[in-house]
């Protein structure tokens, strides 16, 4: 699973890769793709390694990849990524000397992307045409058929200006397009990169901007939240009071990047090792049980779980747990939940 970074020119698309990969100034040459691993802040994990003494901590881990400057040569990875993170400007820039207008550059991007899925659609229509031209067999037509109409609504919505995102699909529609991989239908955090200036403005103005996009839009200022990140906490601290600051912080950002990607944590703990687990939300136990090992999936008998909160609330204590019927015996079916601990049982 991957998050890619896009934006338009100068909406502080680097500084914000900077301040994902903890690094204080841009590297790498200019219009090179650059890719960092960001850790999942998890104040779960820490807790279960000090309660069980456990000699390794591990968080979960998301990559997140800057692409050059948005354009039509970019959207093959466009395409590709799981989930887009956008910034866009809300500064006085002196280089472009162009008003801030976070509602334009929203549209500029949807456009281009929105170009993008329409001139697959129309492909795709052209190639049914064919085979029902040709005589296709009566169940196959009537799938192509189908297909069509779908396609053709969705056109249409585009040609208007709706994204994919914003499309209202069933489940069967959602399986029909699953394999388009359209780019206006990824998952997309905007990013409202504002300056001192522009701090009030950016509050109000991300409610509006997310009604607009149809997707979630956070206020930052990233540049200041660069600074921060830069100093020894005692620092960081005290500049926050001093100027009554509201950072958003790197590690929220990343973790709605994780959410954005459809992604939860469950958790293990023991002596060696607390670790969070890096999930599909929707995950059953058996799969759950192969994201640490083949041989647990194959093996499975039961898992045995518990939520976090119940855990901590009797400081950590599984035979205590397991007296308050709290540590439950879950079969393969299970759907895991975000901050389940979890011991597996499995035969090798």
């Amino acid at each position: 699973m991957i998050a890619r970074l896009i934006g338009l020119h100068r909406c502080g698309k680097s500084t914000l890769f900077n301040l994902l990969s903890g690094r204080e100034k841009t590297s790498g040459k200019f219009g090179e793709k650059r890719l960092t691993v960001c850790k999942i802040a998890d104040p779960r994990v820490t807790q279960l390694a000090e309660a069980y003494s456990s000699k390794k901590t591990t968080f979960a881990e998301i990559e997140i990849e800057e692409l050059p400057e948005l354009s039509s040569r970019m959207l093959p990875d466009i395409k590709d990524a799981n989930a887009l993170i956008v910034p866009i400007r809300l500064f006085d820039d002196p280089i472009t000397r162009e008003k801030p207008s976070p509602e334009r550059d929203i549209r500029e991007i949807d456009t281009e992307l929105i170009l993008n899925d329409v001139k697959a659609i129309e492909t795709r229509l052209g190639t049914i045409d064919r085979y029902i031209k040709k005589g296709a067999p009566k169940q196959e037509r009537e799938e192509l058929e189908s297909e069509k109409a779908l396609l053709a609504r969705l056109e249409a919505l585009l040609e208007s200006g709706v994204p994919v995102r914003q499309i209202p699909l069933d489940k069967k529609e959602m399986q029909t397009i699953k394999n388009y991989s359209f780019a206006s239908g990824i998952p997309v955090l905007y990013l409202l990169n504002h300056d001192d200036d522009h701090k009030e403005i950016a509050r109000t103005l991300a409610d509006k901007l997310s009604s607009l996009a149809g997707t979630d839009t956070l206020p930052m200022n990233v540049k200041l939240e660069l600074e921060l990140a830069s100093l020894p906490e005692d620092e960081r601290r005290e500049l926050i009071d001093e100027f009554e600051l509201e950072p958003v912080g790197v590690d929220r950002l990343i973790k709605k990047v994780y959410n954005l990607l459809g992604l939860i944590s469950f958790l293990t703990a023991g002596e060696r090792e607390a670790r969070a687990w890096t999930i599909r939300t929707g995950t059953d136990a058996l799969h759950s049980a192969g994201t640490i090992h083949k041989d647990m999936q194959k093996g499975f008998i039961r898992a045995e779980v518990i939520s976090f909160n119940e855990l901590a609330s009797v400081n950590f204590d599984t035979n205590l747990a397991k007296k308050k019927g709290m540590l439950r015996l879950e079969g393969k079916d299970y759907i895991v939940k975000d901050g389940d601990v979890i011991f597996f049982r499995f035969n090798v």
